[in-house]
């Protein structure tokens, strides 16, 4: 079983252009749970923002397909199903989703250039987390350039032993004590970037207004 991450997207951009992202963005999940079945749309599909070539999917073996996907998004099977969408009028939509084992580099590299570059005045901006890999991280997407990137893989130093064992006298508690405590702490580092994503949001909108 993939370790499933949390992902958080989201467009800033004139009305306009925020509607026709929502439209381009609907569509079919990945093949293998629907088989590209026309009745079955979601809100939010790696397969219609980057897409892969049909010719390459249309006889490939399960196996065949996972490899398009990696090349096409940096990840098998893209946006596991049931996304969810929160319309901010006027000026932004934000997606949450999961994603296996990471974020979608190339998905999310794709997409910023498509959207951002051109004389486009939309931002994206992503963050993304996972508890048990553990990981968290957040990247920005302006005139086709990525503006900033955040990426942290592992348990933080601050979390082993020396400085843990010293913050909560580790040698006088249980197993159970140590790994329940630790564990809470590596969850609110990894969703630091996830739970900070709407404040992230909320600054680039207001550069976004400042900008228009």
């Amino acid at each position: 079983m993939a370790n499933m991450i949390q992902n958080r997207l989201s467009v800033i951009a004139s009305p306009a252009e925020v509607a026709r992202f929502v439209g381009a963005a609907e569509g079919f999940p990945h093949r293998w749970s629907t088989d590209l079945n026309p009745a079955v749309r979601q809100v939010f599909s790696f397969h219609r923002l980057v897409p892969i070539a049909e010719h390459l999917l249309r006889n490939a073996a399960a196996a065949e397909e996972v490899e398009h996907e990696r090349a096409a998004w940096g990840i098998k099977w893209g946006d596991v199903p049931d996304p969810t969408r929160e319309m901010s009028p006027p000026n932004v939509v934000t997606y949450s989703y999961e994603t296996p084992w990471g974020p979608g580099d190339l998905f999310l590299a794709k997409l910023g250039w498509k959207w951002t570059s051109g004389g486009s005045n939309a931002v994206i901006v992503a963050s993304w987390s996972d508890r048990y890999f553990p990981c968290r991280g957040r990247i920005a997407y302006e005139a086709g350039i990525a503006l900033a990137k955040w990426r942290e893989y592992g348990t933080p130093l601050r979390l082993r032993e020396g400085a843990f064992r010293k913050q909560h006298e580790l040698a006088t508690w249980s197993d159970e004590e140590r790994e329940r405590v630790r564990n809470e702490e590596v969850a609110t580092w990894a969703s630091g970037y996830l739970d900070g994503h709407d404040g992230a949001v909320a600054g680039l909108l207001e550069a976004w207004r400042q900008n228009q």
